[in-house]
């Protein structure tokens, strides 16, 4: 789970009340909302896996189907706010880094690529940082962060149509071990990817911290 370092930040180098203490703060409260989700999507991922394969085992009673539907429906549900919580994220990180680093955009001016490619950003180290936020790379963040704007553009459809209306009148007919093994891949493999994308947020969150504080105690360093 992420760590919530920035909240370690010293007061010394971000007074409350300051600009760059309000938007941490900020970007902390959409962090610890993301773990929350992300315990959600690992806990209902579980429990979905569980009663398909209770459902798939021939030896032991099934679940009822439509136990087994809200399982995976409610999966579903904690993995497309997933999604949009990882946007959400990455929305109030450029705001911080432009009010830390004093890029003098408006809240309304800051976009991705704006904040990523000044110069400022780059010799901070920030733009390392944010490169692991891009849309288009292969991390596991930009795949989450993709899906997001497919799904907001509806440019794709949900995960829960994928799995879920082009089967289930199949699967209501009764068990169906190829459809059953499907849904378990699907939401597996959905399930890794959020697990993984968490653990880079984690880390991401290790180096910011860092990289704030090296970059407020410059500053402090030239005023003294």
């Amino acid at each position: 789970m992420a760590n919530e370092k920035l909240n370690k930040i010293p007061g010394r180098l971000a007074r409350k009340g300051s600009a760059v203490s309000t938007y941490r703060d900020s970007l902390l409260v959409e962090l610890i909302s993301l773990n929350i989700t992300y315990k959600k999507v690992r806990t209902s991922a579980n429990l979905a896996l569980f009663l398909l394969k209770q459902q798939d085992n021939k030896t032991l009673m099934h679940p009822r189907m439509y136990d087994v539907f809200d399982a995976v429906e409610d999966f579903v549900y904690h993995f497309d706010n997933y999604c949009h919580r990882v946007y959400a994220y990455r929305e109030k990180m450029l705001l911080y880094v432009n009010t830390l680093l004093k890029l003098g955009f408006t809240d309304r001016e800051t976009g991705y690529e704006l904040i990523r490619k000044r110069p400022t950003t780059k010799s901070s180290g920030f733009t390392s940082l944010l490169n692991k936020l891009e849309t288009n790379s292969t991390t596991p963040v930009g795949e989450i962060i993709k899906r997001r704007q497919a799904r907001t553009h509806k440019k794709s459809d949900s995960l829960v149509e994928t799995l879920l209306i082009q089967d289930e009148t199949r699967l209501r007919e009764g068990p169906d071990h190829e459809l059953n093994k499907s849904w378990q891949k699907n939401i597996k493999q959905y399930e890794d990817t959020v697990e993984k994308a968490h653990r880079l947020i984690s880390k991401l969150d290790d180096d910011i911290e860092k990289k704030t504080i090296v970059y407020l105690d410059k500053g402090a360093s030239k005023n003294r």
